[in-house]
């Protein structure tokens, strides 16, 4: 038997064996309630597909943050340069008056492939012109406590800073950054993974996808899902005697954003936070025009969350709505840029379209605020 027959026998074994346990966890995660995986299939049918290596995705663990963006100096969004861990628009020259954006994947001016580029802080700052500098503080995976330690490292130094503007919500939900019943008690105000940095002494892979997710996809999940069965064995049980107090989701977010004002007025600046709209929520969000392309995201909503996430977010969102009802500088816009046809680019995130609706809203918030101060 010649060597390259030896060889392409044993690889032959290899694919096989491949293939039967990525099966195999497939069948485990649909036991574990989860839906089977096809990434590999859907990253070679997707038209805009760019790996996590990409200079304007990659993504490194940091111990305040959780993580940042890993972008080398080479990533180049439109209109606009990448400073630090900040992107800013080539429209807005002058930086008298500034306005820090804060948020997710929505608002981070770093992913080019949700919105062709075209985010709402980049259309913000078209509109504010000559009026005001826009410094993009989003990062993907952001929710209102990585907004909240962002504000904390840099608010002070930001000079001019006249607005903080947060478009926030969707990232506060259950087991985002962290088993929910493992979290609230225990490190409500950390994600899991700076948890594990902090008791491991680790560097977590925080990339979104991993090349291998795309290959086993359903092997790499039931890993993850193994490891995180043992977070309730991390826990320090030196702690247990202590009369701590459990923090959910939606206290968590309204401490968050209640810290993150008064530290934007201790700079003598003003705050809104923007309650996101997203595809699914009840009401106009999960009424999609028929035969669109909204109408098929909506469609196929059911594979986030093994099926439960329009119930997880509406019932989030329930009680974030009441929080953010009884804050002045909070601004529900959850119903706006709904599904009409051409409004998301996936069901958590809007289009260039939708952007257009979202940053035109956020703009006449300011306006009106900045012209009733300066009359007064």
């Amino acid at each position: 038997m010649s060597w390259i027959k030896l060889i392409s026998i044993n690889l032959l074994i290899f694919v096989i064996l491949l293939i039967l346990i990525e099966g195999t966890s497939g069948l485990g995660r649909v036991i574990l309630g989860k839906n089977f995986k096809f990434n590999i299939v859907e990253s070679f049918t997707s038209k805009e597909f760019e790996g996590p290596s990409h200079p304007c995705n990659k993504m490194k663990t940091d111990v305040i943050l959780s993580l940042v963006h890993d972008h080398g100096n080479e990533c180049l969004p439109k209109s606009g340069k990448v400073v630090g861990e900040y992107v800013v628009y080539n429209v807005n020259k002058n930086d008298e008056k500034v306005i820090l954006t804060l948020g997710g994947s929505t608002t981070s001016g770093f992913y080019q492939f949700i919105s062709k580029g075209e985010t709402w802080p980049k259309i913000l700052a078209e509109k504010a012109g000559k009026e005001f500098k826009i410094y993009n503080g989003g990062v993907g995976g952001y929710s209102s406590t990585q907004e909240l330690y962002k504000f904390i490292k840099d608010g002070a130094r930001i000079r001019n800073l006249s607005y903080v503007i947060s478009l926030s919500g969707i990232n506060d939900i259950p087991d985002l950054h962290g088993r929910e019943s493992i979290r609230a008690p225990h490190f409500p105000f950390m994600t899991i993974n700076q948890f594990r940095m902090n008791q491991n002494q680790k560097w977590i892979d925080t990339r979104q996808n991993s090349y291998l997710d795309f290959f086993i996809p359903n092997l790499m999940s039931l890993v993850q899902r193994i490891s995180t069965l043992e977070e309730g064995k991390e826990q320090n049980s030196n702690f247990d005697e202590l009369n701590l107090k459990s923090i959910d989701t939606s206290e968590r977010w309204q401490k968050n954003i209640e810290r993150i004002h008064a530290l934007v007025k201790l700079e003598g600046s003003n705050y809104f936070v923007f309650l996101q709209p997203t595809l699914g929520l009840e009401g106009v969000q999960s009424q999609p025009t028929v035969d669109t392309n909204d109408a098929i995201l909506f469609d196929g909503i059911d594979n986030l969350f093994s099926g439960n996430y329009l119930n997880i977010i509406r019932n989030h969102y329930k009680e974030l709505k009441k929080r953010c009802a009884l804050l002045s500088y909070c601004i529900d816009i959850s119903d706006i840029a709904p599904p009409t046809g051409d409004m998301y680019n996936d069901p958590r995130h809007h289009n260039e379209n939708g952007n257009q609706v979202i940053a035109q809203k956020i703009w006449s918030v300011i306006k009106e605020h900045s012209n009733k101060n300066y009359n007064q």
